[in-house]
């Protein structure tokens, strides 16, 4: 096999169909060369065949004398067989060249008809089975030498046999004009001798076309002829017919056209040419006929049109449709005058439209039902009774006899009855020059508004007003001319009805006289409505005919000017306090402002605002804040720019919600042409400085807060001689948001002070024996004073806490107040706090009630005595009293007049004695 036959010469091999038509295949040699005397030694050669032709080949060995040709091996690949033929012998053979000489003679047989083909191959299939081709001459082989590789010949069988199914008659699908079959059911059976047939469905009639299943097939409504045709491998056919009949068994649908109104446009309030639209409609097939029984002409009201829908397997389905006829007619009915006086007429129209005029009116006028014939829209008609009357309107009919009854459309007709008046009156009482004097009517309608026509010694006017549930009627208040003043009564109007009248009357009005004199009064409180003592109201007031006059009194709280102002007077009313400044005012107030200003957290009221503008400038600033420490630190006795108090009309509304300077504040009341008492003349009094409300207003205010601990200054106590300059260094043990204190000095001089961390020396006020300080800000408070003593001693002897010029306190982070206590540090800790002190009574002056404060070091039993100018003792009280701020509260308690008085305050190891003013 590795080489060819021979050097020059190649052997061809071919196969053939011989006899021809017969079951033989004849395998042909052809040298290429003339072969004499050679060897020809071994053969081997594989023939295939389509496995579907179901054809088997041998060798027999009667056809296969020449050479021994035996069939070796067989197989296949699933579409062809395979047949291996081999020899190994030795013949000596001479061949010419170019001659076909047969090496072998097939058998085949089959059970199938057809043309069988029949193939020389090598392949992969062969090299794997040992079926290679190849021919051995003279120890010389050939392969792979193919002159003719294929052959056909004739299978022979009988024909294939069929079978369909009983013709079928069916449904069409839902919303189809068609069936569709599903499954193989439908499908014929049928065999032949060989594998491979096919059945094809051919589909005349309703339904045409060509298909290899009847699974999927839609077939068309009616008769369809279905013919199977079997074809086997060899094309030899058999048939066989069935019959599918599709009925139609679905139902159309029709929706009517929407509801119809129409007008009325012929005789009889008939409807033509009603325009009716078309109705919905659907069904699985085509060729749907639509009808309905609609008349040509629609009567009055109501109608119902019926529409149907046939299909053409005769279903049907229907709906109806309503057809409402209506007039285009409307009509309403009005009164010219919807009310009348007793005693005259007005016009009653009737509105009508559409239809065709003229119209026939039924109506009723309250008395009965009547008609108007030929009327024509909004003719008035004259209606003139007696009494209140309603009218309805019942019925419209036009001309070409349509109708309607607009229930609801009624009117009413209101007669009003001419007024009647029994009496003009005069005032009850007297009146005073310039007061309002009022005079009467009655007799009247009750709670009816009512217009008089009148003149005033012969001065034509008029006033209207509502009289009362008895019909009276009240003249509004005037003031007339002192004398003797008549009153003529023309005419009176109700509900626009007028009576014409000459009733009179006559009344006297008093000359000015002190009998005539009114009241003036109110009161002056805090924007906490507590009252405030002892303000000075002062009026001063001139008017028509009076000289100027002026008025002041002290107040309690509350002030009255009575039966002192005269009448038709102008008058404008003052409020003033300006007595201890510092009352409320502390370095806690500075805290408040501060944060006010740098936006931290606003004060929260007007009032307070006002307050905090201590140099009365219009506007708050650090300015305000500066002056008011002056004023802690008793650097100033009283603010220069602003009074200890403030007073804004109480009735006065800021613009301004936000900000009370944007307009001139009204610190005054005025009264223009005053005719009645005024007794509500208020004021809301506003203490300068304080912004956080602790200002005793009276003697009734609570007595002052508590302390809730102390602020601790720590300093190193030391011994020093005299005329010796020493340096002492002051520093809290905390920081607090403020404080404030009078540092109490013995035999010392202040020489120099140094401010510590974000403090000035504007934060101190240096007295003779007293150093006082104020401070709020975010630093420890701490600073140095440098002192030369007077006479030798020790630091912690000639040092103490005071509240005689700036009273001590703290403020700390959740605005508690503390005491102020110093701590000398040495041999051991020595501590210096407030001393015994007693404190200006507040108010003073006063007038009836006062608040005496003083300080206890310690609990005590305490008394207080009160002395006149004579030294007569004119009131004693005691009390067990707690550690600290303390009060006596002094209210209607001290007899006779006023004067000086003095008040002492005595403990078991202390006293001190103050001055006291009382007015009357």
């Amino acid at each position: 096999m590795q080489s060819s036959l021979l050097a020059q010469s190649i052997i061809d091999i071919g196969l053939y169909n011989f006899p021809v038509n017969s079951n033989r295949l004849e395998v042909r040699i052809r040298p290429t060369q003339t072969v004499t005397n050679g060897v020809y030694s071994a053969g081997i050669f594989t023939v295939r065949v389509p496995t579907a032709s179901g054809v088997s080949i041998t060798a027999p060995p009667s056809l296969n004398t020449l050479y021994g040709y035996t069939l070796q091996n067989q197989g296949t690949d699933g579409t062809y067989n395979y047949y291996i033929f081999a020899f190994v012998s030795i013949y000596s053979v001479n061949w010419n060249a170019g001659t076909a000489y047969p090496i072998a003679i097939l058998q085949f047989n089959s059970s199938c008809g057809g043309i069988a083909n029949f193939e020389i191959i090598n392949n992969a299939w062969t090299a794997q089975y040992n079926g290679d081709y190849y021919q051995e001459l003279n120890s010389l082989e050939a392969h792979n030498i193919i002159w003719q590789a294929t052959a056909t010949a004739p299978l022979s069988s009988g024909p294939p046999n069929i079978s369909c199914s009983g013709n079928q008659s069916v449904a069409t699908n839902n919303n189809l004009c068609s069936y569709t079959h599903t499954g193989a059911d439908w499908n014929a059976t049928g065999s032949a001798a060989c594998p491979g047939s096919t059945i094809n469905y051919a589909l005349t009639g309703a339904t045409t076309g060509n298909f290899g299943t009847l699974a999927g097939v839609a077939f068309n409504k009616a008769l369809t002829t279905v013919t199977a045709t079997i074809t086997d491998n060899s094309n030899q056919t058999a048939s066989c017919a069935f019959s599918v009949t599709v009925a139609d068994t679905q139902s159309p649908t029709i929706t009517a056209p929407a509801a119809v109104v129409a007008v009325a446009n012929a005789a009889g309030c008939s409807a033509t040419g009603v325009v009716l639209g078309t109705p919905v409609t659907a069904d699985n097939c085509s060729g749907i006929v639509i009808t309905n029984n609609a008349p040509g002409s629609f009567p009055p009201g109501a109608t119902m049109v019926t529409w149907k829908v046939t299909d053409g397997a005769g279903l049907s389905a229907t709906a109806t449709q309503l057809v409402t006829v209506q007039t285009n007619l409307t009509a309403g009915l009005q009164l010219a005058s919807p009310q009348i006086c007793s005693g005259t007429a007005t016009s009653l129209s009737f509105m009508v439209a559409g239809g065709a005029g003229p119209y026939s009116i039924l109506y009723n006028n309250g008395g009965g039902n009547l008609t108007l014939n030929n009327y024509t829209s909004n003719l008035p008609i004259t209606v003139s009774p007696a009494a209140t009357t309603t009218y309805q309107l019942l019925q419209v009919t036009d001309a070409s006899g349509c109708s309607i009854s607009p229930g609801g459309v009624v009117t009413t007709l209101t007669i009003q009855p001419n007024p009647i008046i029994a009496h003009l009156l005069p005032p009850v009482t007297a009146v005073c020059a310039g007061a309002p004097v009022s005079f009467f009517a009655d007799g009247l309608l009750p709670n009816a508004s009512t217009t008089f026509t009148y003149t005033v010694n012969g001065q034509s006017t008029t006033a209207t007003a509502t009289t009362n549930a008895s019909g009276n009627f009240t003249f509004p208040p005037v003031a007339y001319p002192a004398g003797l003043n008549n009153i003529v009564l023309t005419a009176v109007m109700v509900n626009g009805c007028t009576t014409n009248s000459s009733l009179a009357t006559t009344f006297a009005i008093n000359a000015q006289s002190a009998a005539c004199n009114l009241s003036v009064g109110g009161k002056a409180i805090t924007e906490t409505m507590i009252g405030l003592e002892d303000v000075y109201v002062d009026i001063s007031g001139a008017g028509p005919g009076i000289p100027p006059y002026a008025l002041s009194k002290l107040t309690t709280g509350l002030y009255s000017f009575l039966n002192v102002i005269p009448p038709t007077s102008n008058l404008v009313i003052t409020p003033s306090k300006n007595d201890n400044p510092l009352n409320g005012v502390s370095t806690y107030d500075l805290v408040l402002i501060s944060k006010h200003i740098l936006g931290l957290d606003t004060l929260g009221s007007l009032y307070k605002m006002i307050a905090a503008d201590a140099t009365h400038s219009g506007s708050i600033t650090t300015f305000d804040i500066v002056e008011l420490r002056k004023l802690i630190l008793g650097i100033y006795q009283t603010l220069p720019n602003s009074p200890s108090w403030r007073f804004m009309d109480a009735s006065f509304v800021f613009p301004n919600p936000s900000n009370p300077f944007t307009v001139m504040l009204p610190e005054t009341r005025a009264i223009q042409n005053m005719l009645t008492d005024h007794l509500q003349e208020d004021f809301i009094a506003i203490k300068i400085g304080d912004v956080n409300g602790s200002a005793i207003a009276n003697a009734m205010s609570p007595a002052e807060e508590r302390t809730a601990g102390s602020l601790v200054f720590a300093a190193a106590d030391q011994f020093f001689a005299a005329d010796e300059v020493f340096t002492v260094r002051f520093r809290a043990r905390k920081k607090v948001q403020g404080y404030q204190f009078t540092m109490h000095l013995e035999d010392l001089e202040v020489v120099d002070i140094l401010p510590g961390p974000g403090m000035q020396l504007h934060h101190f006020g240096l007295f003779d024996d007293a150093l006082t300080t104020s401070f709020d800000g975010d630093q420890v408070g701490e600073f140095e004073v440098t002192f030369r003593a007077r006479t030798a001693g020790q630091l912690s002897a000639k040092i103490g806490v005071s509240s005689r010029i700036t009273p001590a306190e703290a403020y700390g982070g959740t605005n508690e107040k503390l005491d102020v206590v110093f701590h000398f540090q040495g041999d051991g800790l020595k501590t210096a706090g407030a001393r015994f002190e007693v404190y200006q009574n507040q108010p003073n002056p006063f007038m009836d009630k006062t608040q005496i404060g003083f300080y206890l070091p310690v609990a005590t039993k305490t008394t207080l005595s009160i002395f006149d100018e004579m030294g007569r003792l004119v009131f004693k009280r005691s009390a067990d009293l707690e550690k600290g701020h303390n009060a006596f509260e002094i209210a209607g308690s001290l007899p006779g007049t006023s004067g000086n008085y003095y008040y002492k305050i005595e403990t078991a190891t202390d006293a001190a004695v103050r001055k006291m003013v009382r007015l009357q």
